[in-house]
């Protein structure tokens, strides 16, 4: 119903019947609608209706209110699209990285691939022991958010996705219908106007070379809290292999700007030219 506070019983009481054409509405809600663009019909205890041209005409008629069943039963139709556009994967995707302001996303592997069961859970070792790789395409985007309070006071990326880790594992958001956050899945972070993608693994975080592009995966260089280590030790997900490994990882390599390989380009450009130049000379001498 457009309003919860009238039914279709006080409407026939009032003296209109036709209810397969009109529903009821009170004066506020009335006008409400009426600023949304939609027509507004007073009705009549006649068991008639008109239709409301201005503001003025709903203020001052002494009686019911009511929008056209079809209107009505549209826009819903029309509400329902729209949320199902902004609650879309590639509109979220779109929010997460190009939203201004710091952005979160959490995506993982949907029980309904069957082509994904044995990524599902597991870990980076286990993935490459059986040839496998973090596919953008066997995950979905189940949630995106803007940074918290908390997390924009963290002093950096490291601090941030164990924040998001803890959070995902303890108190959800309201809104939040993923399951906890866990091995295989990958947070995504568009932190400072720079994205990047982050595997949960068994003990750290392995940064992703372009998880929403082509998929590589480079070491790990952040290490979850003691606490979640002896966790993961666990079989909750039939884990196996999921020991820490006797040295640390190396820590990555950042990609060079567009600055940096223009730079090296025209270094490589310039070297080349004097080889030339030199080459040159030697074969003047020879000759």
């Amino acid at each position: 119903m457009p309003d919860p506070s009238i039914g279709i019983s006080e409407m026939n009481l009032y003296g209109y019947s036709n209810s397969d054409v009109m529903l009821p509405l009170a004066m506020d809600r009335a006008i409400e609608i009426f600023d949304d663009d939609h027509t507004i019909y007073l009705l009549h205890p006649d068991d008639s209706e008109s239709m409301a041209f201005d503001r003025d005409e709903i203020l001052s008629h002494d009686g019911l209110y009511g929008i056209e069943r079809q209107e009505w039963e549209a826009r819903l139709d029309f509400e329902a699209l729209a949320e199902s556009a902004r609650n879309s994967e590639g509109s979220c995707e779109a929010k997460l990285l190009y939203s201004s302001g710091d952005r979160f996303g959490i995506c993982q592997i949907p029980s309904g691939i069957d082509e994904a069961r044995n990524s599902r859970f597991a870990s980076m070792r286990e993935l490459e022991a059986h040839g496998l790789s973090v596919d953008r395409a066997n995950y979905e985007l189940v949630y995106t958010a803007p940074f918290s309070e908390k997390m924009e006071a963290l002093a950096n990326r490291d601090a941030t996705l164990n924040e998001i880790y803890a959070k995902f594992n303890a108190e959800y958001p309201a809104d939040y219908n993923g399951r906890s956050v866990s091995i295989s899945d990958v947070i995504v972070l568009n932190l400072n106007g720079e994205a990047s993608s982050h595997f949960v693994d068994s003990v750290d975080f392995v940064a992703l070379d372009g998880f929403l592009g082509e998929e590589t995966h480079r070491a790990a260089v952040v290490e979850m809290p003691a606490q979640d280590k002896e966790s993961d030790k666990s079989d909750t997900y039939s884990q196996v292999g999921n020991s820490l490994n006797d040295k640390p990882p190396a820590a990555p390599k950042t990609k060079p700007t567009l600055a940096e390989r223009l730079a090296e380009g025209r270094r490589k450009s310039e070297q080349h030219g004097q080889n030339g130049d030199n080459k040159a000379k030697k074969r003047e001498i020879d000759e």
